[in-house]
């Protein structure tokens, strides 16, 4: 699934808006060939660090990878001495600003994404304006993530979709530059009607299982299921089926993306003064922040039996974290995303999600693999970047520590690079100080 640009959508930003958006960033953005010296490389293709690599960059791919490869004039040389390089990592349940999301700024939430190595976006709440934002950030060739769109999401409320119209409806979609196609609700007779089409014209169907039934949307033809309700459920239904579906999802290349800190801080498993404290805080402008507190206090309020909804949730969320694993060890894509809203910091709840995957006792191996590797082949993209390989994206991170030895280390960032272009930790805290 390639990305595709239109230019019929004008409901965006406009260009000349993105360009002022990141010029803070093109000043100290080194846009030249690149070399990277003496790092320890982690490539994610098998479980090894590969030490004490030099890396060749140019034009925004990886030209070379070795031990004693001798650096041509004219590159710009990074010292990577007792860092690790790994591949950048992809947030997969992300909602774009600008429409049924926080209301962050463009630049705030690109920025925020790349302060945490973030480098690619899969929006899940497609709309005409996001179609324009990633033309714009292309065509700007400034740096942002670069950036997934679902079709306009599927839902029961839209009593115009039926079998007759689907086809043409999602072909424009489609024709429009949208990478795949969203549900996220549906009734399950028109799904069952839907769902041949979608397969015969190879359009890849990701989000909610229908009605929350797992073993309908593995055998229907889903790419992609969201969330951990259609897990729990299918388990308390019936575990030995559970524990199978999980061989047929990892035979059938479908992809799961659960955002678990969504569940944790939505389920009322945290404070508010936890949540106040939440990592990126600090980021957050103090508008946003007083509008999130005065929203949860109303919710604290006013929500009815809010100890059992709290008490249910924890359950529901162990059960789950008792499958993951074995979800992992299936073979199964997972994925990684904290989802969106109050309290859910762009960058930084990805990195909570991470920890609550270590926490549930699956290794760093394998969560860096779902935060890069896993990604690019949900998005049929694993020839073109996941890996820190010869011929793949430049989109990587750059990293203080180890994270083999401990996840929290996969947010110890010197700089990122995105498309070839290298930029500071310090030049993104800069730019973050004067963004809207």
């Amino acid at each position: 699934m390639n990305i595709r640009n239109n230019s019929q959508y004008k409901h965006g930003l406009t260009l000349y808006f993105v360009i002022l958006l990141f010029a803070s960033l093109s000043v100290s953005a080194q846009q030249v060939k690149t070399a990277i010296e003496h790092v320890n490389v982690i490539p994610l293709t098998e479980n090894v660090i590969v030490p004490d690599q030099t890396v060749l960059i140019e034009n925004g791919t990886i030209k070379a990878i070795g031990k004693n490869i001798v650096i041509p004039k004219g590159y710009h040389k990074i010292d990577g001495t007792n860092k690790y390089l790994t591949p950048g990592y992809a947030d997969m349940h992300a909602h774009l600003p600008g429409h049924q999301s926080q209301p962050y700024s463009e630049e705030r939430y690109f920025l925020l994404n790349l302060l945490n190595g973030v480098t690619t976006l899969r929006g899940m709440r497609g709309h005409p304006s996001q179609l324009e934002m990633r033309k714009n950030a292309l065509l700007s060739k400034k740096q942002a993530p670069t950036i997934y769109v679902s079709s306009p999401p599927i839902t029961k409320q839209d009593k115009s979709l039926s079998v007759d119209n689907g086809e043409a409806t999602f072909r424009d979609y489609m024709n429009q530059g949208y990478d795949f196609i969203k549900i996220l609700s549906i009734d399950t007779v028109l799904y069952d009607q839907l769902m041949p089409m979608f397969t015969k014209n190879k359009w890849a169907v990701v989000g909610h299982a229908p009605d929350g039934k797992l073993s309908r949307a593995i055998r229907s033809g889903q790419k992609g299921i969201e969330h951990i309700e259609p897990f729990v459920n299918s388990y308390e239904q019936d575990s030995a089926l559970t524990f199978k579906l999980f061989s047929e999802m990892h035979q059938r290349g479908v992809s799961h993306c659960p955002d678990v800190f969504w569940y944790s801080v939505f389920g009322y498993q945290r404070t508010l003064e936890e949540l106040q404290a939440t990592s990126g805080m600090e980021y957050v402008r103090p508008i946003m922040k007083q509008a999130w507190v005065e929203k949860w206090q109303q919710r604290l309020n006013t929500t009815t039996n809010l100890e059992a909804q709290r008490t249910t949730t924890a359950a529901r969320i162990a059960t789950y974290l008792n499958l993951i694993s074995k979800i992992n060890k299936a073979g199964v894509l997972l994925l990684i995303s904290p989802g969106d809203g109050e309290f859910i910091i762009p960058g930084f709840g990805f990195h909570e999600e991470m920890k609550i995957f270590a926490q549930a006792g699956i290794k760093p191996y394998d969560i860096l693999r779902a935060a890069t590797v896993n990604a690019a082949t949900s998005l049929g993209q694993s020839s073109q970047w996941g890996t820190v390989e010869v011929g793949k994206h430049a989109d990587l991170v750059l990293l203080s520590q180890n994270p083999l030895t401990n996840i929290e280390n996969a947010n110890k960032i010197e700089g990122v690079m995105v498309k070839g272009t290298w930029i500071t930790r310090v030049d993104i805290e800069k730019s973050l100080q004067t963004a809207p």
